[in-house]
């Protein structure tokens, strides 16, 4: 809680008594849900200010894929797509292999998006690794999204319309897990 303090202090703030993960999250004036109702819809106990959005889909509009990476997708079917998200890829345990395994036992194509912390590589016409992509972009031309159930993973899984299979790793995942499967 010390660093809370300190980040309100460099930021010019005025100290506060509140803890930061359990008091003064909502706002008198206007607090956001940023999924879309068929996720959650507002609840009989949240603050009278509260409203939900929908997905906020802030896109860099110079984002591209790889050269490599759109050859690859143009050069067969589409494929399954294995990416987890911010927290999950700095510790994804055997889940890139596992995908792999599986994609290559049902004769599809997939990529794995790993990270830079990764030491999974895969550079085949069945399997191709890359630390990053839009996933926007990887998405549209996708079979499907094996992913981990982060909220903007989801996001942008669910507007593509892509089916999926969620691997809940952490965090609120499990539950927009069950949510995207109601």
């Amino acid at each position: 809680i010390r660093h809370w303090h300190d980040l309100r202090a460099e930021l010019g703030l005025a100290p506060s008594s509140h803890h930061p993960l359990f008091e003064g999250q909502h706002s008198a004036l206007l607090s956001l849900g940023v999924f879309p109702r068929n996720l959650g819809e507002p609840q009989a106990d949240w603050p009278h200010s509260a409203r939900v959005t929908g997905f906020p889909f802030l896109r860099d509009p110079s984002r591209r894929l790889l050269p490599e990476l759109v050859d690859f997708l143009g050069a067969g079917d589409p494929p399954v797509v294995f990416t987890l998200g911010t927290t999950a890829v700095n510790a994804p345990g055997h889940f890139y292999e596992v995908g792999a395994a599986a994609v290559r036992q049902l004769g599809l194509r997939a990529v794995l998006v790993t990270g830079r912390n990764s030491n999974v590589t895969y550079c085949d016409d069945q399997i191709m690794t890359v630390t990053w992509a839009p996933h926007d972009l990887l998405f549209a031309g996708s079979r499907a999204v094996v992913h981990q159930g982060g909220i903007g993973t989801l996001a942008e899984a669910t507007a593509a319309g892509k089916p999926m299979i969620i691997v809940p790793y952490a965090h609120d995942q499990a539950d927009n897990a069950w949510r995207a499967g109601r």
